[in-house]
């Protein structure tokens, strides 16, 4: 499951994702960031939003160099698609002032972009950003369907969370209850089942 990950080795599938992405939707290169509560098993520093996965080939490791957002690019056009859950397509780059590019991900090169909140409703667990090194608008169609893909991931990372903390709650609570019955002296479930299993 790409959504229960731990280590370096295994977020290198958003990688794959993002590459695939590119294919699909007829662009030159497309990266993936998280919100600290994906990102499990990485370190992005202050930043709330970290890179996970990106379409360039990098020659060294790209989670060492901690790319991401921190809440001091409250301008950038990624934080604003995060923050409004709203996306974010721009044409010509030159002709705006809040785009920064990172040297890392080859952005000096970009021309056009769009940016996609990842969210379900009002929970929003990254974004897709998507880039042409030459002014393209990105058509109507592929638009839609990286909205659809971005949503169907916010959803299911969502709910890939939620099953995680009810698993943790459900396993809490069969620690407490067992403590709480051998506190008070009584015979746990297991060893009364045991016994009813002895005396069959």
């Amino acid at each position: 499951c790409v959504l229960d990950l731990d280590s370096k080795d295994e977020y290198v599938v958003y990688n794959s994702i993002a590459k695939t992405l590119t294919q699909i939707l007829d662009v030159d290169a497309c990266h993936i960031y998280l919100t600290e509560e994906f990102t499990r098993g990485l370190n992005f520093d202050d930043k709330f939003l970290g890179l996970v996965g990106s379409s360039i080939d990098f020659d060294e490791d790209i989670y060492a160099k901690k790319l991401g957002y921190s809440s001091k690019d409250e301008k950038s056009l990624v934080v604003k698609a995060f923050n409004t859950l709203e996306k974010v397509q721009i044409k010509d780059v030159s002709q705006i002032s809040n785009f920064t590019p990172k040297y890392e991900l080859r952005e000096f090169d970009v021309k056009s972009l769009a940016v996609v909140p990842m969210h379900n409703n009002a929970h929003v667990v990254g974004v897709v950003v998507i880039e042409n090194y030459k002014e393209k608008t990105i058509k109507r169609a592929y638009m839609n369907l990286l909205e659809t893909i971005a949503r169907l991931f916010g959803t299911s990372m969502h709910l890939q969370k939620m099953i995680e903390q009810a698993e943790e709650l459900i396993n809490d609570n069969e620690v407490i209850t067992s403590t709480s019955i051998a506190c008070l002296g009584f015979p746990s479930f297991a060893a009364i089942s045991s016994r009813n299993a002895q005396n069959l």
